[in-house]
């Protein structure tokens, strides 16, 4: 496990993004990590705050142990991701929502000289020396921008890329809740800088390969509504994956949104550790709290966990958990 949270600061007046802005000018080799499951935020941040590290004579590792996925590779310096890394001076966690969810990294993570945690999920257990978590922030990728501007690192084409691509896909491409003024100034100074809002949309948003297509059409077709017709629910077993030809499920969930007249969408896939379960709140649902009264966590409006057993005793346990915050959602 990583190390709990053991503040460094050198005055009662220093805050953790001023702390993680001197180490970031003092120190020189840095390793950036994410999640398991790596998206677009946590990808981006990492990417755009590696380059503007580089471009101050840092030596920067980014590590992502599955590789980044298809739809990312047309970032700036994807290619420079490593599937395997060693410990480095500072390591630096960026919207993980725990050190539960760095995954394999966790052990050499922890190797570092300082541990950093930047995020902004609400309400999980800081790791590392310094935290710096900011619920009120849209995006990790907001985050890694205001610690770009505060180094004086200019934003190139690639940088914005980079943070346009982390916000947008975050925010929904600017459909979310989190969608706020100072998140549509960020995404337009990143315009204005050279990001290409179109190619960036397309890439991520409407462009999938062809297996993860054929997945989410059988996951369409498993699809059945619950509780009430309330929730969404679709699954995907390890034949879907054979048949569909790859285990890559990352936007297979946005598929559902089209469903009408449902608050929560759920998609549980059958996997080693057990069932990997997307939750998404379409209403005033949180289901952030659903997940994490089953070990995981996340946002209010999108959240995951794993579930174990059969996928009827994982349904069992999820659809107890999910029948309260429904009816906490209606008062609201």
């Amino acid at each position: 496990m990583v190390t709990p949270l053991r503040p460094t600061r050198k005055t009662m007046s220093s805050t953790p993004f001023d702390d993680i802005c001197a180490v970031l000018r003092s120190r020189s080799a840095f390793l950036l990590v994410t999640h398991f499951e790596p998206d677009g935020d946590g990808i981006g941040a990492c990417l755009a705050l590696g380059r503007c590290l580089r471009s101050q004579g840092k030596r920067v590792t980014v590590w992502l142990p599955q590789g980044v996925p298809a739809r990312y590779r047309f970032l700036p310096d994807a290619e420079t991701v490593v599937t395997e890394a060693e410990p480095q001076e500072v390591a630096i966690g960026l919207d993980c929502d725990g050190a539960r969810r760095l995954g394999a990294t966790a052990e050499t993570v922890n190797r570092a000289e300082v541990v950093i945690d930047i995020d902004h999920h609400a309400g999980h257990s800081p790791f590392g020396h310094i935290a710096w978590l900011d619920p009120a922030a849209p995006a990790a990728g907001f985050q890694a921008y205001r610690l770009i501007q505060a180094l004086g690192c200019p934003i190139t084409p690639e940088i914005a890329t980079c943070l346009y691509c982390a916000v947008g896909t975050d925010s929904g491409f600017f459909r979310y809740a989190n969608t706020s003024p100072e998140l549509l100034r960020m995404a337009a100074e990143m315009v204005e800088c050279g990001a290409k809002p179109k190619a960036i949309a397309e890439a991520t948003l409407d462009r999938y390969p062809t297996a993860l297509v054929r997945l989410a059409g059988r996951a369409m077709a498993a699809l059945t509504l619950q509780l009430g017709g309330r929730v969404a629910l679709a699954t995907l077993t390890q034949e879907d994956f054979e048949a569909a030809g790859t285990d890559q499920t990352e936007g297979v969930i946005d598929y559902l949104r089209t469903v009408a007249e449902v608050e929560v969408l759920v998609l549980m896939r059958q996997s080693k550790e057990g069932w990997r379960t997307s939750l998404r709140s379409l209403a005033a649902v949180d289901v952030s709290v659903v997940a994490k009264t089953l070990g995981g966590g996340g946002h209010a409006p999108a959240a995951g966990c794993t579930l174990h057993g059969t996928l009827e005793e994982a349904w069992t346990h999820l659809a107890a958990a999910l029948g309260p915050a429904l009816e906490s959602g209606s008062r609201a």
